[in-house]
C-alpha cells in the first residue's frame, strides 16, 4: 500500500515541470509537505499562482486532505488510511481460506489500529 502522505509532488496533477521543480526547490517534496503548508505559504513562493494552488487543492481534496493541516492530523488520516487497509486485509485473507496465523495476524493489525483510533477520538 503506497502512503500517499509520502507521495511525490511530480505526481499531482498535470503541472509543468517548471513549477514542480520551483516547489521542490522550497521543500515541498511530497502530498504531505503540501498538506501542511497553508495557501499563503504556497502564494508566497515565486513562480506559484492561483492556479496552481487551486489544482493542488483539488489532489489534496481527492485524497481526503486539506491545506494546513498539522502532523497530528496528517497522522489521524494515516491512522483511519490503516484501518481501512487492515480490515480488508483481515476479510481477504478469510475468503482465501489462509491460514490460522495470517487470519489471526491480521486481525491483531485490524484491532490495534481501531484501538489507537478509539484512543485518539476520545
Amino acid at each position: 500500500m503506497q502512503n500517499y502522505l509520502n507521495e511525490d509532488i511530480a505526481n499531482l496533477c498535470n503541472q509543468p515541470l517548471k513549477t514542480t521543480k520551483t516547489l521542490y526547490a522550497n521543500g515541498y517534496n511530497t502530498v504531505g509537505d503540501i498538506a501542511k503548508a497553508t495557501k499563503k505559504d504556497l502564494l508566497a513562493v515565486k513562480g506559484i499562482g492561483k492556479r496552481t494552488v487551486s489544482l493542488l487543492e483539488n489532489e489534496l481534496d481527492d485524497r481526503g486532505l486539506s491545506f494546513g493541516m498539522t502532523d497530528e492530523d496528517l497522522d489521524k488520516k494515516g491512522a483511519f488510511k490503516d484501518i481501512d487497509f487492515f480490515k480488508a486485509l483481515v476479510i481477504e485473507n478469510v475468503r482465501n481460506g489462509n491460514d490460522e496465523t495470517a487470519v489471526s495476524t491480521a486481525i491483531h493489525q485490524y484491532e490495534k489500529a481501531a484501538l489507537y483510533i478509539n484512543s485518539e477520538l476520545n
